[in-house]
């Protein structure tokens, strides 16, 4: 009750098949799928990150995962960052629409910056960082990820469909990201490379989020 005391409708009736079928005749819908796509393959290169400070940074395996445990407070700070910044933008008059997508849009391309940043910096700690700010930037994007939804769905009876569908998209994206990263790998492109390409996927979802959820679906109902 909580949750929905600030919301105009709480409507129990859960939404017929045409209704939810009608979700993908609208380019939000369609935005928030790929953008789960491009969110999680920005994601991607953290999943190979303690190989690429053992292997091409020369880290021990030790330094390697203390560094990544360190890393992820980082994101932590992030997410808490990007939750008090957003509602505060909301308090002061901001639509909660624009004030959710502008951190997405934000930590996406701040995280394109620092990811593509790590492939050419030399110093250790120059590298690590670089890499802090890119997990920062991800919890930073994260803490307004998922509040998208219910701000984007044409009714309450739809968030959760529409929160499926954008985090179908993020699961596609942690499938096919890993691939495309070995396949990347196998043929004889370095983790440099990989870096690039994760800081693509944060690229085209800023481009995402910030050009196709300008406003809500329309509720036909």
């Amino acid at each position: 009750m909580l949750i929905l005391s600030g919301r105009k409708q709480s409507q129990p009736r859960p939404p017929g098949f045409a209704e939810w079928r009608g979700l993908f005749t609208h380019v939000q819908t369609w935005a928030m799928i790929a953008g789960g796509v491009s969110f999680a393959g920005m994601q991607s290169f953290y999943a190979w990150l303690p190989i690429y400070l053992h292997q091409t940074r020369h880290f021990s395996l030790v330094k390697a995962g203390g560094s990544v445990s360190l890393l992820s407070l980082a994101a932590i700070l992030g997410i808490i960052t990007g939750a008090l910044l957003s509602d505060l933008a909301i308090r002061r008059g901001w639509q909660v629409l624009a004030a959710r997508r502008l951190l997405v849009v934000a930590g996406s391309l701040l995280g394109a910056a620092a990811i593509a940043a790590t492939a050419f910096l030399q110093s250790s700690g120059a590298m690590l960082a670089a890499i802090a700010v890119g997990s920062f930037a991800a919890g930073l994007a994260a803490a307004s990820w998922w509040a998208l939804v219910p701000a984007v769905a044409p009714n309450d009876r739809l968030v959760a469909s529409l929160g499926a569908l954008q985090n179908g998209g993020a699961f596609l994206g942690a499938a096919v990201a890993p691939l495309l990263v070995g396949w990347l790998l196998d043929h004889g492109y370095d983790f440099h490379t990989v870096l690039v390409v994760s800081a693509g996927f944060a690229l085209l979802g800023a481009g995402i989020y910030g050009l196709a959820l300008r406003r809500p679906i329309p509720d036909a109902g």
